[in-house]
């Protein structure tokens, strides 16, 4: 998107700062519940292994070690990670609030409202259609991102209240305002000037390790601008590869991605396929399968102009039919979450029916594409604080099936 400097441009620039600005104050609304100080909650921020070490670490760091973590393991003591930039705000924070874990949780929390509204403006920037448009899909992936619900897996809320995760917050404000400068170096004319999108990744590198993926969605951002992503590519790489080659030297033996076969099929299919992909991973093929055949029958129905009474019949006939032959019995279908899981299975398979549908109108492979690319680093590790990052690039995806879905509603509503 090139910019605009007459002063239409200069209103719709004004509108989408205004509009950045209560999607931050929403995530902040949003996930301000360790506030309350919930006693569990302050396990998590205070008791749990992770907290207890690290706040002994800030608390006994001498300016020795402040400039340890430069040049070594980072805060916590025991585990081999070369995260110097998250160890040094940790520092700072425990000048500041010393052992009060909630300021630790309100600078995570400021952040993550930060990232929110960095998440509105690239979804600003990047898709297509009306300003009206854009704004509507911008919200939409900054709710998806941050609502605490089970689609993200509470994974803003879960960051915010468990703080050490901070790693993966800062990390992520880093690399979307990365992504943010390069679409804007990309916009103007002439060579791509990548200083500050780089500088921002490095920042996002001495964060996490995490960002350490962010050349694929850089390189997809560039194809997308249609732009020469070679350069971009490159460049991002090099730098990675530098910063990697530091953190081999500071910290030998660091901690890092590691080949699991065993595990990473099934994860796999569960990270992308949800609900679905777990059951296909625990061998329950008939529920995904009614679903896909529900969804791909009642297309089928609707072009061949068949009443919605006559496709309600069939389903009603299909689905225990399915049930008999590829599950247990027809009788599976009363099991207590049978029903709700062939729900969310239908509403994946036509969500990936919407996603594709968007492909002409939307930049559905840099969506697509970063989501995959950003899931590989966590393949084999657990924990809700590792799916921040993907909530983020999910609010995108849910943004562009959202806008699809309405695009359909209003047409079939048109044509009554």
């Amino acid at each position: 998107m090139a910019a605009d400097a007459s002063p239409a441009g200069h209103d719709l620039r004004r509108l989408a700062s205004q509009a950045a600005l209560l999607a931050g104050l929403f995530a902040l609304a949003a996930t301000a519940r360790f506030w309350r100080e919930d006693p569990y909650e302050l396990y998590l921020a205070r008791g749990h292994y992770d907290s207890f070490t690290i706040l002994n670490s800030a608390r006994a760091a001498t300016a020795r070690q402040w400039l340890g973590w430069w040049t070594g393991s980072w805060i916590e003591s025991g585990t081999p990670y070369y995260r110097p930039l998250t160890s040094t705000l940790i520092g700072l924070e425990w000048r500041l609030f010393g052992g009060n874990v909630l300021g630790f949780c309100a600078v995570g929390w400021v952040l993550h409202g930060v990232n929110a509204a960095l998440l509105f403006l690239l979804a600003w920037r990047l898709f297509r259609g009306s300003a009206r448009r854009r704004l509507l899909m911008g919200i939409a992936a900054a709710a998806a991102f941050t609502l605490p619900t089970s689609t993200n897996h509470f994974a803003a809320l879960a960051d915010v209240i468990w703080w050490p995760a901070q790693t993966d917050v800062l990390s992520l404000t880093f690399s979307l305002a990365s992504l943010l400068a390069l679409d804007r170096a990309l916009a103007r004319p002439g060579p791509v000037r990548l200083g500050l999108p780089l500088v921002l990744f490095a920042l996002a590198l001495l964060s996490k390790e995490m960002a350490v993926i962010l050349p694929v969605p850089a390189a997809l951002l560039a194809a997308t601008r249609r732009r020469d992503w070679r350069p971009v590519l490159l460049g991002y790489l090099a730098l990675a590869a530098v910063l990697l080659w530091v953190r081999f030297f500071a910290v030998p033996g660091a901690m890092g991605p590691e080949w699991k076969p065993r595990h990473l099929f099934g994860k796999a299919l569960t990270y992308v396929g949800g609900e679905t992909g777990a059951l296909l991973n625990v061998g329950m093929y008939w529920l995904p399968l009614a679903a896909a055949v529900l969804l791909w029958g009642g297309w089928l129905l609707h072009k061949r102009r068949v009443e919605a009474p006559w496709v309600f019949v069939a389903a009603l006939v299909t689905v225990p039919v399915l049930a008999q032959v590829f599950g247990a019995s027809w009788a599976s279908l009363f099991e207590p979450r049978a029903m709700r899981s062939l729900v969310s299975c239908f509403s994946f398979f036509a969500g990936a029916w919407l996603l594709a549908l968007s492909r002409r109108e939307q930049p559905v492979v840099f969506v697509a594409g970063s989501l995959v690319a950003i899931h590989l680093p966590i393949l084999h590790v657990g924990g809700v604080h590792y799916l921040y990052w993907p909530a983020a690039f999910w609010g995108l995806v849910y943004a562009v099936i959202l806008a699809r879905a309405a695009d359909l509603a209003c047409r079939a509503c048109g044509q009554r």
